[in-house]
């Protein structure tokens, strides 16, 4: 496997930050105003022209489009051509739940209430206003927003999108004037990244447009992972985090691979699973299956950054806590951290856990530059007279050159199985700048029994088993530091990501695996007060030097 640099498309090539300036006096915060750009002419703007442009084009979406606002709104995304199937009636207070990258359109008399105030003439957006703060965190996640109002509110309409911008990125705004455009605009678009903001007025059928021809193709575009790179990708599975049975004796969960990108670089994750149908009837005095985890990672620096550590964890002590609380042996306080999901019992299913004792893929090892490790998943499993053993699997090799591999494996526990349930902690670290500041891609994996009831009577059996990633960089001249509080100096940001999840896997007593079995994303223990995104959660900080 090569460990190259594979380029990522960014949401935006260009900076490209166009606001209409209103005839009314806007005194927006954090907002600078170049007068000395002109677009257009003075009786169609850039705007109005590519409008024209595309209106006419058929509009093929087939994504979900969220609306808040009235029937009306609903009745005019089907008179542009919008298949009803796809518009999805929310109110306001589903928006936060809703997936990143989502397409939302929303009637200003539902969203601009309390948004706005004017003082003495001069228009002020009101930042710290439920609406105001709803807007920031849909830019910030990805979404591509399109606001409905009448030609008088297009342009407050813009200096709230502009500003929520601003905020949801801690940055300012270069806003370039655009002169008088077309009648009709009624729809402001307001989409792009933590680089770019794409603002204006359109038509609806030209804004479903933009995002058809523009936007779509970006969000869904992602990178074809390199099935070497990342294990789960060679299971056959149906679909992703949901279980599929991948040969005659496994079950596989999939979750996908999520990504978080911003100023220092882009991490990646992944979490699968591999599960034996089979049931080993007397192991230690009880019935017992077996199964395999699988944590994918990966880093891109962006110039300027370092990773100081990268780090993946499977956690069976949680699991085998989770099996002693709900046997009664323990109370909730006496739980890990990283237990929010808990599988529970009922319904014929009784509670499990999962051991990993059987192995643990790296080794804790000082690499070279030419260093390599193999990790393997199992896709088929096989009984012999002391259990289940792996028939077949999938593998793949990771080298880590001049990185130190350090593996944790506590707290742990003695089981009722006899055998050890650990918190498997892998952690990369870097020995020299070169690699620190170079594309990394990892992949853990740790396996072992699985707890089924009494010996020769396997019960139907839950469990819950958390995992999750994590990764610390600085990026060199990435914050101001305010030295004795007011002397600005360039600083180094210093970043933590994390991204954990509760695997929910429920087992039928024959082996068979319930199709509510899933991974869960959870708030990480340490995250309290975190700022996230799509399941992500960071905090950042600022050091002089």
């Amino acid at each position: 496997m090569g460990m190259g640099s594979r380029s990522r498309l960014l949401l935006i090539t260009a900076v490209v930050i166009v606001v209409v300036v209103a005839s009314v006096l806007l005194a927006p915060p954090r907002i600078f105003v170049s007068h000395g750009v002109k677009v257009g002419n003075t009786k169609t703007s850039g705007f109005s022209t590519a409008n024209q442009g595309i209106v006419g084009l058929p509009i093929s979406l087939n994504i979900p489009i969220y609306v808040v606002g009235p029937s009306t709104l609903v009745q005019r995304l089907v008179s542009a051509g919008i298949n009803q199937s796809l518009i999805k009636p929310v109110t306001v207070n589903e928006l936060p739940s809703l997936p990143g990258n989502s397409l939302v359109v929303i009637d200003w008399s539902v969203i601009g209430p309390g948004l706005i105030t004017n003082v003495s003439g001069l228009v002020h957006v009101n930042v710290n206003s439920t609406n105001f703060k709803l807007i920031r965190e849909l830019i910030k996640r990805g979404d591509f927003v399109v606001i409905h109002g009448n030609a008088s509110e297009v342009s407050v309409i813009e200096l709230v999108l502009a500003v929520a911008w601003s905020r949801a990125y801690n940055t300012s705004i270069i806003a370039i004037p655009v002169p008088k455009y077309l009648n009709g605009l009624d729809y402001v678009i307001a989409y792009g990244n933590n680089h770019v903001l794409i603002i204006g007025p359109h038509s609806l059928s030209a804004a479903l447009n933009i995002a058809s021809k523009f936007w779509t193709p970006i969000i869904t575009k992602t990178p074809t992972p390199d099935p070497s790179d990342d294990l789960c990708m060679d299971l056959s599975v149906s679909a992703t985090n949901q279980p599929s049975q991948i040969s005659s004796t496994a079950y596989a969960i999939v979750y996908g691979q999520q990504s978080y990108e911003d100023s220092p670089g882009d991490f990646v994750v992944d979490f699968c699973l591999s599960w034996s149908v089979l049931v080993y009837n007397d192991y230690n005095g009880y019935s017992a299956g077996y199964a395999e985890l699988y944590n994918y990672i990966e880093y891109i620096p962006n110039s300027g950054t370092e990773i100081e550590y990268i780090k993946s964890f499977q956690d069976a002590y949680a699991s085998y806590m989770v099996y002693e609380y709900e046997m009664g042996y323990i109370s909730a306080s006496q739980l890990p951290g990283d237990v929010e999901f808990i599988a529970g019992s009922g319904g014929g299913y009784e509670p499990g856990y999962w051991t990993n004792t059987a192995g643990a893929d790296p080794h804790a090892q000082t690499c070279t530059s030419s260093t390599s490790y193999g990790i393997s998943l199992a896709i088929g499993f096989s009984t012999s007279g002391t259990g289940i053993t792996v028939s077949n699997s999938v593998s793949t090799t990771y080298s880590c050159p001049e990185y130190t591999i350090s593996l944790y494996g506590q707290p742990a526990a003695v089981t009722s199985l006899r055998l050890s349930a650990s918190n498997q902690t892998w952690v990369f670290t870097p020995q020299s700048t070169q690699y620190a500041e170079q594309e990394q891609i990892y992949g853990v994996e740790s396996d072992g029994d699985t707890y089924m009831g009494p010996a020769y009577n396997p019960q139907s059996s839950a469990y819950t088993i958390p995992a999750g990633s994590s990764v610390v960089v600085n990026e060199t001249n990435g914050c101001t530091y305010y030295l004795f509080g007011f002397i600005p100096e360039s600083g180094t940001l210093v970043e933590h990501i994390v991204y954990d999840i509760n695997w929910d896997v429920w087992v039928n007593s024959n082996g068979a695996m319930n199709p509510y079995s899933s991974g869960l994303a959870i708030v990480p223990p340490a995250a309290s007060g975190w700022s996230s995104s799509n399941g992500f959660y960071y905090t950042t900080s600022c050091w002089l030097g």
